[in-house]
């Protein structure tokens, strides 16, 4: 057997003929077939019986994960074969949060050991007539189903992502983009913005897995990893260039707005890494101020009390309400970039970022405009008011060595 390690071990490849685990053995796993196949196989004192042949996107040793208690059967590899295993505290807490999309892979937990207990329970059937029974197949076509697989990606996705927001892991990493003074481009800060480098699927955009993440309860653990490794950056660019002064904006899912855990791993964060408050941005989006609007105020304002600056991401997308400008400590207006994209073809666009602008004038608010591509797009903002965005026509986001020498370039 050979192993891959990712702080906690989650994939194991076995040669044919090894045993993956024994019948009478306590279990703490059950295991999803990557590739190969798995002979599932039943001792009597007569001899063994095989149960199933198992192949790829098959889910067995769910035993475990039921009742807790020890093997039924024996498994072992009949071809070269990689599993990724799925821990107990996994299953229980999925299954505690009654997630829809398992339901299908309980059922077939379900059906798969009742179907295991029928056809070893019957201590008067000889060898040959278990054998009979070890031809039928042990699933039926519901396991093979979109929904089914759906079911088995996604929990596997999720223990990929687990693993690898590990205090070991080192996929999920975050990219920088710059924000500039649209008078003379000079940098004024960065947003750092998270991306999963997947070992099998490449770099993966947020919109890929944050989804998942919000529904397996990992955002908050997300968060906080970005936000280390920001004023961890930030940080290094104050010892490695000059630019001294600038800010770090990290955003915040709506999780955060309300537990106030933020507040301590925000302070802790700033003070591991020796940055002034003022220099961190906390970015929220409208949306989520309104799920729990006076939990999440108690926690702005205890943020705010840290003396860190905080913005509304995605302005103009949402409720847009001015009581939520007025009620909480808002210090920035992003400008959604779907206004910034037809700023210079669409009246309705240039009458929405003018509206805007004069709210966040009007509330003592600073604005940055976001997803600027075009210089008539930076000329037309400057006519309107705005000083300050971000976009491709400055830069992309960078990874941090690149963010470095983009910065030594405008020394």
């Amino acid at each position: 057997m050979t192993e891959q390690q990712f702080g906690k071990q989650q994939r194991r490849r076995f040669e044919p003929g090894e045993v993956i685990f024994r019948q009478g053995e306590p279990g703490e796993h059950a295991y999803i077939i990557e590739r190969g196949e798995v002979e599932i196989s039943y001792s009597r004192a007569e001899g063994d019986v095989l149960l199933a042949n198992l192949g790829e996107g098959e889910i067995f040793g769910e035993m475990a994960l039921i009742d807790n208690d020890v093997r039924s059967a024996t498994a072992k590899a009949a071809v070269p074969t990689e599993v990724f295993e799925v821990d107990l505290e996994l299953f229980q807490r999925h299954v505690q949060t009654a997630e829809p999309i398992l339901s299908c892979v309980i059922q077939a937990l379900l059906d798969r050991f009742r179907a295991f207990q029928q056809r070893v329970s019957s201590a008067d059937l000889d060898v040959d007539a278990l054998a009979r029974l070890s031809s039928e197949p042990l699933s039926d076509a519901r396991h093979q189903s979109p929904v089914h697989q759906q079911a088995l990606t996604e929990l596997k996705f999720e223990h990929e992502l687990k693993r690898a927001l590990s205090p070991d892991g080192r996929e999920v990493q975050c990219v920088y983009q710059p924000m500039v003074s649209l008078q003379d481009g000079r940098p004024l800060g960065l947003e750092a913005l998270v991306r999963w480098y997947h070992p099998e699927l490449g770099t993966l955009a947020p919109d890929s897995f944050l989804p998942l993440a919000a529904r397996s309860g990992l955002m908050r653990e997300l968060d906080i990893n970005s936000l280390q490794k920001a004023c961890e950056f930030l940080h290094k660019i104050d010892t490695e260039t000059n630019w001294t002064s600038l800010f770090m904006a990290v955003n915040l899912s709506g999780d955060h707005l309300s537990d106030d855990r933020i507040v301590m791993a925000v302070k802790q964060a700033l003070e591991t890494h020796h940055l002034e408050p003022h220099r961190l941005k906390l970015e929220v989006t409208e949306s989520e101020l309104v799920r729990e609007p006076e939990r999440a105020r108690e926690i702005l304002l205890e943020l705010k009390a840290l003396g860190v600056n905080l913005a509304l991401d995605d302005f103009g997308t949402g409720y847009s309400s001015l009581s939520y400008l007025n009620r909480f400590p808002i210090d920035q207006l992003k400008i959604d970039r779907t206004f910034i994209k037809t700023l210079t073809t669409s009246e309705q666009s240039q009458d929405i970022v003018r509206a805007i602008l004069s709210l966040a004038s009007a509330f003592g608010q600073h604005t940055v405009a976001e997803g600027i591509e075009h210089p008539d797009q930076v000329a037309r903002l400057l006519e309107m008011g705005c000083d300050v965005g971000q976009g491709y026509w400055f830069s992309r986001p960078l990874p941090p060595e690149a963010l470095i020498r983009w910065l030594e370039d405008r020394t």
